[in-house]
């Protein structure tokens, strides 16, 4: 199986596509934290932390 070269606008794109999905998980996992971190709080009635 030849691999075939990518073209310039395919490696642009190819790029764009993995930093949107890096950018949404890494926004996901903060709001997993934030979310983590208040119900935590909650729970044990006291303040952030």
């Amino acid at each position: 199986m030849s691999e075939r070269i990518l073209t310039r606008t395919e490696r642009a794109t190819a790029r764009l596509a993995t930093g949107a999905v890096a950018h949404f998980v890494c926004g996901l996992i903060d709001w997993v934290v934030l979310l983590g971190r208040f119900a935590r709080a909650k729970l044990r009635g006291g303040d952030w932390g």
